[in-house]
């Protein structure tokens, strides 16, 4: 890509770096861009990013791994766009967007972006959790099924899979319940809204998100939305359209608002507390609400409500934006735009900080652990103070995803999981690319598996393998030397200079595999290594022993390396990158195929049943932000008495 193919090539350069983009709407603080208050560094700014994507674009500058994170530190809070002066800043956002598009399409991003939008393409989630799982925040509720019902109840990724989240999605079930709001939801059947993945430049993910969303909704007879998320609500009220989806969408905040002016709730439980209110994003920047939310509060006997300096369009952002809730760009730091906002919030006063957006919960929670302020700020979705003032007791059901065993006792539940590239071929792969970039060739990459394998090969395929070849077998507890065993023999049929394995491939973990075929083959073999360049007939390779030794050699090719993980970042796999893949043909071969008969591939190690470690009280999870997780660690060590 080029500066002349960039879609905003004649306009990009029309940012002089004025800096109103830093400023809130008051002129308070010059610090109101989230990752400028962050890191204080004018490449972070929104006008810092728009040169730097002009230099990377023009070639004057090399993609890099930091390039790419000041891109995407950017949490889309919309600040640089209202506060822009000039003509072209309804763009300014977009510029930096179609930038994150760019790197997309190269597969050059941040590992924890390309992990997120991984686990979307897999699961509908950027947790990676299973999709059977999504609809069990509901359990015990008496939330119904959506079945024709006046609303369509849409939670969304953060409120059906993070704990804290779920309590609020209870929480706003049991307020519509309550006003005998006609509602129902899709639990197992909802999948991710893609306003992050937007917003993260996946352009082709979103496009299918949005119309697998929009055929759904259509073919239920949906009209009505309400969303928990602000995110959620923006990309079904201002994206949607733009795939036919014209629904009625509100925020349930607007709900709210509307359900108290028609005396539909109950109230009178009120609720004493001063409260501050925090604006959300994607309420208000983007979709210009900034009073639904006061009026609920307002409404609620005994509340008092204090603005902090900078609210509406002049609010901090959380920092969670963007994606940065779970990719977290933005944290580590006194000087986090979550744990700032937190701080402004404690300086009014207030003992609650109310938010109406889940992202925006589960950053202040962390925010106010890292800061030390359990004792005297609290952080509150709006939806459970009104619940809290209805009366309404939310229960909980939450509890820790559990791996299952399977019926045969000796392989785990794989029901709801997807097939991927195993991080440690992923390495191998990623290291033969970067081979073949500097010096030519073909990449072939071979699996043996079931046919639901192909799915690992097609991935292979899009990453930039030029052939893919399965041989249909049955792995599953095998002995590791029936698959080197194969493996041995489709190689033997190939030309090849160089093998590379992942440091774990397909062997319980124990690391044998690559060994195995190298013996098999006669060829020289190194194990976990960490770099490597390859010249005309040898290559020269580093490897990593115990405490961070390295040990450096010279092999003669054809050689088997083994590949250790950290060597380098794979990129990511882009969705249209994977639809072209889907066009190239498969190999698909038997061992029958390759001369070996039934009686060769009988395993001598047979795998008798795996089982879990018994349930105890003993382990904890601890989950968060660094700055907030490491203090809660400190906390639970010293409470069992191990410093």
């Amino acid at each position: 890509m080029t500066l002349a193919d960039y879609k905003y090539a004649d306009t990009i350069h029309r940012c002089f770096r004025c800096g109103y983009c830093k400023f809130p709407v008051n002129w308070m603080d010059v610090n109101n861009c989230p990752a400028y208050a962050r890191f204080r560094m004018e490449t972070y700014s929104c006008g810092g990013r728009l040169w730097l994507t002009r230099a990377w674009l023009s070639g004057e500058i090399d993609w890099s791994d930091h390039l790419a994170e000041i891109l995407y530190s950017c949490t889309a809070c919309k600040n640089c766009e209202v506060k822009c002066p000039l003509r072209f800043n309804v763009d300014i956002l977009n510029m930096i967007i179609a930038a994150k598009s760019e790197m997309v399409e190269a597969g050059r991003i941040p590992s924890s972006v390309k992990k997120f939008l991984e686990n979307i393409q897999r699961q509908g989630n950027p947790y990676g959790h299973p999709r059977v799982k999504r609809g069990e925040w509901m359990e015990g509720t008496g939330i119904e099924p959506y079945q024709g019902h006046d609303f369509l109840y849409y939670v969304g990724c953060v409120g059906s899979y993070d704990t804290r989240a779920q309590e609020v999605a209870r929480a706003l079930g049991k307020v519509m319940q309550k006003a005998g709001v006609s509602f129902g939801v899709l639990g197992n059947d909802e999948n991710c809204d893609g306003n992050e993945v937007n917003k993260l430049g996946e352009e082709t993910l979103f496009e299918m998100l949005a119309e697998e969303n929009v055929a759904q909704f259509k073919k239920l007879g949906i009209q009505k939305v309400v969303t928990l998320s602000p995110h959620s609500y923006n990309a079904m009220k201002n994206d949607y359209p733009m795939f036919n989806g014209d629904f009625n969408v509100m925020h349930y905040i607007q709900l709210l608002d509307s359900l108290l002016g028609d005396d539909r709730l109950d109230i009178s439980g009120g609720y004493n507390a001063t409260v501050t209110y925090h604006d959300p994003c994607f309420l208000g920047r983007w979709n210009n609400e900034y009073e639904a939310p006061r009026n609920v509060l307002k409404a609620i006997p005994g509340i008092q409500l204090i603005e902090m300096e900078r609210n509406r369009d002049s609010t901090l952002c959380c920092g969670g934006g963007g994606g940065n809730f779970y990719i977290d760009l933005l944290g580590g730091s006194e000087r986090s735009p979550a744990r700032i906002r937190v701080r402004e919030a404690h300086a009014t006063g207030a003992g609650i900080l109310a938010v109406a957006c889940p992202n925006c919960l589960t950053m202040f929670e962390d925010a106010v652990k890292a800061e030390g302020l359990e004792e005297e700020l609290a952080v509150r979705d709006v939806s459970e103070i009104v619940a809290e003032a209805c009366g309404i007791r939310v229960c909980d059901t939450s509890e820790a995803d559990a791996i299952k065993i399977d019926s045969s006792q000796r392989d785990i539940e794989k029901s709801g999981l997807a097939f991927k590239i195993n991080d440690w071929d992923e390495y191998a792969l990623e290291a033969a690319l970067q081979l073949k970039e500097k010096l030519g060739g073909t990449i072939t990459a071979v699996t043996v598996g079931p046919q639901e394998w192909n799915d690992i090969l097609r991935r292979a395929l899009a990453m930039g393998a030029d052939t893919g070849i399965r041989i249909d077998h049955d792995v599953a507890s095998e002995d590791p030397y029936i698959v080197a065993l194969i493996l041995k023999t489709v190689i033997q049929r190939l030309p090849h200079d160089l093998v590379l394995f992942g440091a774990q491939s397909e062997d319980f973990g124990s690391g044998q595999l690559g060994a195995m075929v190298a013996e098999m083959l006669g060829i020289p073999h190194a194990t976990l290594v960490v770099s490597l360049e390859a010249e005309e007939n040898e290559i020269h390779i580093s490897r990593e022993l115990e405490a961070g030794t390295l040990e450096s050699y010279t092999i003669e090719l054809p050689a088997l390396l083994t590949i250790h993980t950290g060597i380098n970042q794979p990129r990511y796999i882009s969705l249209g990158g994977i639809k072209k893949a889907m066009e190239k043909e498969l190999q698909v071969m038997s061992p029958n195929d390759l001369g070996l008969s039934v009686d060769m591939l009988i395993p001598m190690v047979k795998l008798k049943r795996l089982e879990l470690p018994p349930k105890g009280k003993e382990a904890e999870l601890i989950t968060g932000q660094p700055e907030a997780t490491a203090g809660q660690l400190a906390k639970t060590l010293k409470e069992a008495g191990i410093f």
